[in-house]
């Protein structure tokens, strides 16, 4: 992948990641209805580099966050950046697209299984195209990475269904919108766990 190719997906995912993503919590509820389990992550505007898999060029004083104003405003330049040498890159930005939509498109959670020895991460969401990886910061989960990979095969098994997805702002107390939900399921069929406690909208 040239680096011009490179730059149109990384400014056009800035753009979504903007509009679906940051600055937001997203809740997964997965497992089974009666008794789920759920994480929460949160998705600032540095952790998006991270699932870019380009490097920050030496010579530049700009950070993660700087990274993705400059592509949030178009201004991604060729000597910003350099794309890994192993081809990792070109497979992260072939699905990052679709991971910008990752509170519609997740249909399973799963633990990673460290089948691949030069990647860290915890938790997945994802399907059997496309996933993210999260690791735990402090009270939430955060974005640290995109997998071009049949989630099955690089998460513990059984995996998980994601049962329901729901979206706030991170000044906001309590989730507000529901983006997701298992085909035949509502919110009101699934058990919510005690532990979220007032986060969750009345009924």
């Amino acid at each position: 992948m040239k680096k011009d190719a490179a730059i149109n997906v990384i400014t056009t995912c800035a753009k979504e990641y903007n509009t679906y993503l940051e600055n937001n919590n997203l809740l997964f509820l997965f497992g089974s209805q009666q008794k789920p389990d759920f994480f929460e992550a949160v998705f600032l505007p540095r952790h998006f580099l991270h699932l870019t898999g380009v490097e920050i060029a030496e010579n530049s004083a700009s950070g993660s966050s700087d990274f993705y104003e400059k592509a949030l405003k178009g201004q991604l330049s060729p000597s910003d950046f350099s794309l890994a040498t192993n081809g990792t890159t070109e497979m992260k930005l072939q699905i990052l697209p679709q991971l910008m939509k990752i509170h519609r498109s997740a249909k399973m959670v799963g633990d990673y299984n460290f089948t691949k020895s030069i990647l860290y991460t915890e938790k997945l969401v994802g399907n059997i195209t496309a996933s993210l990886g999260f690791v735990r910061d402090g009270e939430y989960y955060v974005p640290n990475t995109a997998l071009r990979e049949d989630m099955r095969d690089i998460a513990v098994r059984p995996q998980s269904q994601m049962l329901a997805i729901l979206r706030k702002s991170v000044e906001q107390s309590q989730y507000d919108e529901l983006c997701y939900t298992a085909k035949g399921l509502t919110l009101q069929n699934i058990a919510l766990p005690k532990a979220l406690g007032g986060k969750m909208p009345s009924a």
